[in-house]
């Protein structure tokens, strides 16, 4: 599902259906994927789209994810491009997670993972 689902109950006793219409939200569809290593750019979609989206970059330590920084990202027309600055240094790896949060009829979503490697 793209857009938030409307569902209306019917069943075999009278009466058939009943006048309360109920709403369902959809959790959005993010990709996230790397447009160029030098500089460093990534680009992405958002479906439905969303004014925004936040670009979470983590650092792998010890196969654990720690939290650098988070940007929020202008979406337009369901797609987005960002310059994240890593602070990146030699033998580092990073994660990017591309998030949206709840509101106008979707749930939180986020992108999968894309994995970098400073080498």
């Amino acid at each position: 599902m793209v857009r938030t689902a409307v569902l209306r109950a019917l069943h075999a006793p009278a009466p058939a259906s009943h006048p309360t219409w109920c709403r369902w939200p959809c959790k959005p569809v993010l990709t996230l994927g790397l447009t160029s290593a030098s500089p460093l750019r990534v680009s992405g979609t958002v479906q439905p789209a969303k004014p925004n989206v936040w670009l979470d970059v983590y650092e792998l330590v010890a196969g654990h994810r720690r939290l650098l920084r988070r940007r929020r990202v202008r979406v337009s027309q369901g797609r987005f491009t960002a310059t994240p600055s890593l602070g990146a240094r030699r033998g580092r790896r990073y994660v990017l997670v591309a998030r949206t949060t709840a509101g106008g009829g979707t749930l939180a979503g986020a992108s999968p993972p894309l994995r970098l490697s400073i080498g």
